[in-house]
């Protein structure tokens, strides 16, 4: 993960929970594995990947102590914190919208899960040890089976997983935490966008102005089902909600940075939990979009230099 920040690790984190937690779904839909070894193989996973980033971390940070000639961060001037008024107002604006969201979401009483059967399912699967066994909402066996697609989704599993692994309940972890986790990887998705909005230091009050803009949408659009700030707030563990909220603003990011190859971890991620056509519903065309972009910039520039020196 080099030259990646925070906000980025934090969704590719995701990302690998989610590509882990489909693998040992896989096992258990096509291989006939117990739910147990998934779970070992979730945790086997994320144990070797976070070995592996801490061994990474120290032998940079090794490096940068052994290092010669390494220059020192250069110190700000007392007095002179850069913050000005705006900034601290525009901030302080987010960070209510972001309290009155976590709020929102803590306090509920009820989810919206019309039409959804996954909390159902992540219970039906603790429940019985395997997936699909049984239908979740009659406790008996299906009848007529269920389509493939349906049945290689894996964000059931990893709930269940999560569920196993951290020793609670699939209401709570649901309806509390993971909407809790998808707000905040949404906004460090649309961060990571903002920054490239606005690139320059000069420009963060611009950047915190349109994470402020993303809050209030949020809040503004939470009135109807379909719209994104309803599905944060309300149903914030569904595949549609992730998709909207994380996959696809970090997917615009990565293009907007040339970072194409990671894009496909975007794409993959969306296969896994979404159910429109293997995936490909949304981040794809936004990938093909801003590819198709690049190169008419590219055939573009080649033209006018060209062009320049024939002149």
């Amino acid at each position: 993960m080099k030259g990646l920040s925070l906000a980025d690790k934090c969704i590719i984190t995701w990302i690998f929970m989610i590509g882990l937690a489909e693998t040992g779904h896989l096992l258990m839909v096509f291989g006939n594995r117990p739910f147990s070894d998934a779970v070992v193989f979730f945790a086997a996973g994320i144990c070797i990947g976070g070995c592996a980033c801490g061994i990474r971390w120290w032998k940079k940070r090794r490096g940068r102590e052994t290092g010669k000639g390494a220059r020192r961060r250069a110190k700000p001037a007392k007095g002179d914190s850069g913050i000005t008024a705006v900034y601290a107002a525009v901030f302080l604006v987010f960070v209510l919208l972001f309290l009155f969201q976590i709020m929102t979401i803590w306090s509920q009483d009820h989810t919206d899960r019309g039409g959804d059967q996954t909390i159902e399912t992540v219970e039906s699967i603790l429940e019985t040890g395997s997936v699909y066994a049984v239908d979740p909402l009659t406790g008996s066996a299906y009848t007529e089976g269920l389509p493939l697609r349906i049945r290689i989704l894996g964000l059931p599993t990893l709930y269940a997983i999560l569920c196993r692994l951290l020793g609670i309940s699939a209401w709570k972890l649901l309806t509390k935490v993971v909407p809790t986790a998808v707000l905040l990887l949404g906004y460090m998705a649309y961060w990571i966008l903002a920054k490239q909005l606005f690139p320059n230091r000069q420009e963060r009050e611009w950047r915190l102005l349109f994470l402020a803009i993303v809050a209030a949408l949020i809040c503004c659009g939470s009135y109807a089902f379909g719209m994104d700030g309803y599905g944060i707030l309300y149903c914030g563990y569904r595949g549609t909600t992730i998709r909207s909220a994380i996959l696809l603003p970090y997917t615009l990011a990565l293009c907007l940075q040339h970072r194409w190859k990671q894009t496909l971890l975007c794409l993959l991620a969306e296969a896994c939990i979404v159910w429109t056509l293997y995936g490909l519903g949304a981040c794809l065309p936004v990938v093909c979009g801003m590819g198709a972009i690049r190169l008419w910039q590219i055939r573009r520039s080649g033209s006018l230099h060209t062009v320049g020196e024939e002149g």
